[in-house]
């Protein structure tokens, strides 16, 4: 079995925008009406340390720190636990699902887009619960369970809704496992294990054919995307050490006080 993520996305054009500064491209966020749905590819000569410094001058957003300061480092290497930190392919998950909210926006910056083929495809999770929705009764009664690199396990509704426009999204980690959430009183109505397993399957098949655009990686790329509507999958054509991205997250800039170190 592969376990290389499917891809039928678009490379469509259209999500790319040419030229722009760091300095623009902050103020083409602070010009959108919400952060709901944006997936925006700008290509340039931008690095995530110029960007990370243009954020500090944004009116509506700021950088939420992660364990490497302003910006993590996507690059591969010998540690085989932190996903971040290898190279070959990634399956669909969502950025930060161990905060309490994953933030709402995360940009992807090549520093060096490797010698192989290594691209990143996005799935809106929207359309994934339009294609289940017979499945949503057993789906709401799931957490997803996420193992941590240092073995810690978060928790959160496999269902959720997104904070702008109320429709469900999933948040998905790769490295987990699903369990319902029953008590006392809910556990004469749990549905059994094989109809649990058949809604799985189901949302991970109709995942795959949610893909709405894949991204090859040029040397200045900045992508922009909706943390909570998309999620994203590393689609290696094989191991690249030397393929290196900038991952920063972005919060509303209101009494963000965020920093991990997981």
């Amino acid at each position: 079995m592969s376990n290389t993520p499917e891809s039928t996305g678009s490379t469509d054009s259209s999500y790319v925008t040419r030229g722009l500064s760091s300095e623009e491209i902050v103020q083409w966020l602070d010009d959108q009406p919400s952060y709901n749905g944006i997936l925006k590819v700008f290509r340039g000569e931008v690095s995530g340390e110029s960007l990370a410094q243009a954020v500090d001058g944004s009116t509506k957003f700021q950088i939420i720190n992660g364990a490497e300061g302003a910006f993590g480092t996507i690059q591969g290497s010998e540690n085989t636990a932190d996903r971040s930190k290898r190279s070959d392919s990634f399956d669909y998950h969502t950025d930060g699902f161990f905060f309490e909210t994953p933030p709402p926006l995360f940009s992807l910056v090549c520093e060096d887009p490797g010698t192989t083929d290594s691209r990143t495809a996005f799935v809106d999770t929207k359309e994934v619960f339009h294609k289940v929705e017979d499945y949503l009764p057993i789906l709401g009664l799931l957490k997803f369970k996420y193992i941590s690199k240092s073995l810690e396990r978060y928790s959160r509704p496999l269902v959720e809704h997104h904070p702008i426009d109320g429709l469900p999204i999933t948040n998905l980690v790769t490295r987990g496992y699903v369990e319902p959430e029953v008590d006392k009183d809910s556990l004469p109505t749990l549905p059994d294990f094989r109809f649990m397993n058949e809604a799985m399957s189901a949302l991970y098949a109709a995942i795959d054919k949610s893909v709405v655009y894949t991204h090859s990686w040029q040397k200045g790329d900045a992508l922009i995307a909706d943390n909570h509507t998309y999620i994203h999958a590393r689609l290696a054509a094989a191991p690249d050490m030397a393929r290196r991205l900038s991952r920063l997250w972005l919060g509303h800039a209101v009494n963000l006080d965020l920093s991990q170190t997981d």
